[in-house]
């Protein structure tokens, strides 16, 4: 027995040791491994442990022994990840009090300490720790009884089972160094220690340097290659502890794919946006710097946000793995592999990957996130010299929470500093799941449910749930009820209302038009062709059965099998006939098939029990049954799409055997697997009808023309056959490498002369065209010439597919002005454009034309202003006011258009009960009227104008308080509950002001109502006279 022990213990241990680097990240705060602990050790008195921290309460992810300090070999230096596994284990080691916070917010903070790529931010911990004596069970200085560890006492005496031991290390937070000029940083936030320190010391290369917490120090390499980097601390009682890491110094030959290796594994922000309906999802943010960029900032941002990519989770929400899509997969597949391919975007841009942790929430909440990601991108240019602006890829999903979240910052009135919107395969009309596969998914789920004891067993030992129930959370996920074009709900029924809803609100949104005066660009990747999708007959067809003649045979077997069966299947007729003699079978069938005609059968899933009662008759009873059919006319199985890759899948289930032994059983299987479903409809891709019309095949079906996508000519979409979802082959590299600068530039209003040129490095022979000749035309060397009015589409061709096209306005469009709207505290004066074609074309693009606004109130003069906006606000008028308020637009060539004007009239909503108030030498308060007002009580009550009560008599027009500006313009806030007092309107401050000036002084004061929103509803003057010897004189 011993031996076995022995030997079971030494494969476990070979199995810990293996697995650790994978699971440490997360291990300290594993609930099973803790609970497990917490309750071995609950019987010992913490409070005796010295310095907190039990290192056999630990869950030890490395040996600490190697780690003592006591000297430096080869098997001790350390890496970042056997620093983490320490950091990790030290945490995991604390009876009571943490001494740390999470790590992994550690190692973010120290990844932001470091200020440049040549300064190396030094993390370190220096711990002295408790462990129980090897000895402490044989002699009792501790008790171990029914799995607990307890205290032990003699005599009323404790026993001390404990020694002390030391633990140190150190690493920097990259192992790669881009300059032969290497500061050494010591971070405070990054050191950890429960130790007395007399002095810090690091040897660099040229000897053994002091170095105090907070400061650096600075090594000159003269040669490239590895650098051994120690560690000494002494301690105040003399001791000595010893630690060293690695670093390789490149100088400037540094190959962009090593240098990223860290960064492509970490990510260097952890942000959460604002809530969507209460909920808050956050997103991890990697950065993979150019090779041209040494500022450890990011300079040239191109942004890469994933789609719907569900990571994979325990029971208790603890990550296993971050999905499919990666830093790391996007980068090593798309960029650093593919260079030749790419080569400004390699060489060029700081790669910003956004990895979602919640991708299955809404929609809205991950686009808040996302707006969060851009402002923490922004700000990382910030006070650099030289910046440039924004380049957003959105893959898939992410392609549509991009176009939100860019929109949704214009309207907010935010900068997001982009400039070029690349869109990759993504469903702005929706995504496809065959039907099928959804009816499936619910059929297999009511088998379970109603098979309970099948289900019990299937999830009772999966620590993520079954495979069944991870699917089903993704499918009826809120992103999936959003995007899919069919969902099937919980109940088994089309349900797409969701998808509804969200279609509107996408639609009513619109595509993001950038930031005022920033030029602004949008490309379209789509994966699919418009070449017929092939289908087969079925995407996925299991057949199996399973037969046993011993159990007719031997009436044991027949009554002891089938009460399990009964059982086991939820059926007792299944046990019933299973008494009966006779061959028993069981036999079953998964089929998902195409929805290719309205009506036709997509889901067909049976399970039935045969009984060949003896030997001759079968009997057949259905234990299960589900089937399902096409129940829409918009087949979305058929149109053109890119494709869901299932070839891994394939490999692993297809595949069909036959076995068994005679009499006792036989059973045989059949899987057959196609290779892909359809996925992003093409035309999904490139929004078609720019999601304002309703779908139909057609629409699906038929290449748009330029005028028929948001995209215009700024497509990639496959010309042959369709492609994987999300795919970069070297064709679309190509071709997004030369957009980064194939842009049109030139006026967005066109006049006769006006010049287009293409903005790129590369030199291309430019073909150039016009949509509309009746409205413009433009010659091979870029030049306009104007035909009529309108909006035309100018598109360039440049070769290898290149093309670009952009809208431009001809002629100049009439504007009227509408009557002013009164709001709490201003005016809104709109311009409106007449012309309906030019409408739409200057609510996308606001900088085009420019609105020349003049203002003259009573008898003051004509006051001229610019404004890009086309509205405009003026603040509360006071009481029988007159403002004219004059427009004028200027065109992109300083053409003014003749002045439009309207009259605004200011009418105050209330009356102030005094409008005239007096004060004589007593500092006595009168009315105009001679009647004594009593100060410290008087109010100031307001009245309603008949006129007024039935448009401003909700609360927004609700004075909660008043700013009160005396003659001298010092203003002053005041509480007004429903009326003010005088005393408050006329401090006793104020009061001895007014008394102590000359006889007859007449003094005007304005009193601002304000409503809860702090904004003026009404803005009324009032006279303060001072009279010495009023009311007599």
């Amino acid at each position: 027995m011993r031996t076995i022990i022995i030997r079971y213990g030494i494969i476990l241990l070979l199995i810990i040791t293996s697995v650790a680097r994978v699971y440490g990240q997360a291990v300290e705060e594993n609930e099973k491994v803790r609970t497990f602990l917490d309750n071995m050790f609950e019987p010992l008195d913490k409070s005796k442990v010295p310095h907190g921290l039990l290192r056999d309460f630990a869950f030890e992810l490395v040996d600490m022994d190697r780690f003592d300090g006591s000297s430096l070999t080869e098997t001790n230096s350390i890496d970042r990840q056997t620093y983490e596994m320490l950091l990790r284990t030290i945490r995991s080691s604390a009876v009571t009090i943490k001494p740390f916070e999470d790590v992994g917010n550690i190692l973010v903070k120290q990844n932001s300490a470091s200020s440049s790529p040549s300064t190396l931010t030094i993390s370190a911990l220096a711990y002295q720790y408790s462990v129980i004596k090897a000895n402490a069970l044989t002699d009792n200085l501790i008790q171990y009884n029914n799995g607990k560890v307890s205290d032990n006492y003699k005599n009323g005496t404790w026993q001390n089972p404990y020694e002390t031991r030391y633990v140190v290390g150190f690493c920097g937070q990259d192992s790669i160094l881009t300059s032969s000029s290497v500061s050494f940083k010591l971070d405070p936030n990054c050191w950890f220690t429960n130790l007395s320190c007399r002095t810090i010391e690091i040897d660099t290369g040229s000897g053994y340097r002091s170095i105090n917490i907070g400061s650096a120090i600075t090594e000159n390499y003269t040669t490239d290659g590895t650098k051994d980097i120690k560690l000494r601390i002494t301690l105040t009682n003399g001791k000595q502890l010893l630690s060293h890491t690695k670093i390789q110094v490149i100088g400037n030959t540094l190959t962009r794919s090593l240098a990223n290796d860290y960064y492509l594994n970490y990510p260097q922000a952890i942000i959460t946006g604002e809530p969507y309906r209460g909920l808050k999802t956050k997103a991890e943010v990697f950065v993979a710097y150019a090779p041209s960029n040494h500022t450890g900032r990011i300079k040239k941002p191109f942004i890469v946000v994933e789609g719907f990519d569900p990571r994979t989770r325990k029971k208790d929400g603890t990550v296993i793995n971050k999905g499919s899509t990666t830093m790391a997969s996007f980068y090593n597949n798309c960029i650093s592999s593919q260079s030749i391919h790419c080569p400004d975007l390699y060489l060029n841009y700081d790669i910003v990957y956004v990895d979602w942790d919640y991708s299955e929430e809404y929609i809205q909440a991950n686009a808040n996130t996302l707006i969060k990601v851009i402002q923490w991108v922004n700000a990382q240019k910030d006070n650099l010299d030289e910046v440039a602006t924004n380049v957003i890829l959105g893959q898939s999903m992410g392609g549509v929470i991009t176009r939100y979240a860019l929109r949704k910052m214009e309207n907010a009135g935010m900068e997001h500093q982009v400039s070029l919107y690349i869109s990759h395969d993504a469903p702005h009309l929706g995504a496809n799941i065959p039907l099928g596969a959804l009816y499936a998914l619910y059929g297999l789920s009511s088998f379970l449910e109603n098979k309970k004891t099948i289900g019990h067993f299937a999830d009772k030992y999966a620590d993520s749930g079954t495979l069944l129930t991870a699917i089903e959370k993704i499918a009826h996920s809120h992103a999936a009820k959003q995007l899919l074009v069919n969902y099937v709900d919980y109940g088994g029924e089309l349900n797409n209302s969701e998808h509804y809803i969200w279609q509107n609100e996408l639609a009513t949104l619109g595509f993001p038009r950038g930031d005022n005066g920033r030029e602004f660009r949008m490309l379209a990747i789509a994966n699919g062709s418009y070449f017929v999708n092939t289908l087969p007959t079925s995407y996925l067809k299991v057949d199996f059965s399973a037969s046993s003649d011993l159990i007719g045979l031997l009436p044991l077997v027949r009554w002891l099998t089938s009460p399990v069966l009964a059982w086991g299947l939820n059926d007792i007729w299944v046990g019933l006939l299973n008494l009966v003699p006779g061959k028993t079978t069981i036999k079953g069938l998964v089929e998902i098939n195409p929805g290719t005609s309205f009506g036709g059968k997509v889901t067909d899933i049976n399970l039935r029990y045969i009984k060949k009662c003896l030997w001759l008759v079968d009997v057949r009873h259905t234990i299960f049954s589900y089937a399902a059919h096409m129940n829409s006319n918009l087949l979305y199985d058929t149109y053109p799409s890119s494709y869901y890759d299932l070839a891994e899948a394939k490999k692993k289930i297809e595949g069909n055997q036959e076995d068994g032994i005679p009499i006792v059983g036989k059973y045989d299987y059949n899987v057959s697997m196609w290779n892909s479903i359809p996925f992003i409809p093409t035309s999904s891709a490139l929004c078609v009808g720019h999601g304002q019309q309703n779908p139909t095949p057609n629409m699906f079906l038929q290449s748009p023309d330029i005028d028929n996508s948001p995209f215009g000519a700024n497509i990639y979409k496959f010309a042959g056959l369709s492609s994987k979802h999300i795919d970069l082959p070297p064709l679309v590299l190509e071709w997004l490498n030369a957009q980064l600068d194939f842009g049109i530039i030139g006026p967005k209003q066109g006049f006769n002369g006006s010049r287009y040129i293409v903005n790129s490095k590369n030199i291309y022979n430019i073909e150039w065209s016009t949509n509309n000749p009746d409205i413009a035309t433009i010659d091979q060397s870029g030049i306009l010439t104007v035909t009529g009015n309108g909006i035309v589409r100018i598109t360039a061709k440049g070769g290898n597919s290149l093309e670009s096209s952009i809208e431009v306005m001809v002629g100049t469009p009439r504007f009227v002005l509408e009557d002013a709207i009164r709001k709490p505290g201003f005016y809104e004066i709109k311009s409106k454009c007449i012309d309906s074609q030019y409408a739409e074309f200057l609510n996308k693009y606001k900088n085009v034309l420019l609105y020349k606004w003049g203002i003259k109130t009573n008898d003051q003069p004509l006051v001229w202003f610019t404004s890009e906006s086309p509205e405009l606000h003026i603040s509360t008028l006071e009481d029988n006011d007159n403002t004219t308020v004059y427009l004028k637009i200027i065109d992109s060539e300083g053409n003014e258009s003749a002045p439009l004007f309207v009259r605004i009239s200011g009418q105050d909503i209330y009356d102030l009960t005094y409008k005239t108030l007096v004060f004589n030498k007593d500092g006595r308060l009168f009315n105009d009227k001679g009647i004594e007002l009593f100060y410290d009580f008087v109010t100031m009550p307001l009245k309603y104008r008949d006129e007024t009560y039935d448009e401003f008599s909700n609360a927004e027009w609700s004075p909660v308080a008043a700013i009160v500006i005396n003659d001298e313009n010092v203003p002053r806030g005041i509480p007004w509950k429903r009326k003010g007092y005088i005393r408050d309107i006329i401090p006793p401050s104020e009061k001895e002001r007014i008394l102590s000036s000359p006889d007859g002084k007449v003094m005007i004061y304005k009193l601002q109502l304000l409503n809860f929103d702090g904004e003026i509803v009404q803005q009324t003057p009032f006279t303060i006279m001072y009279k010495s010897n009023y009311p007599n004189n």
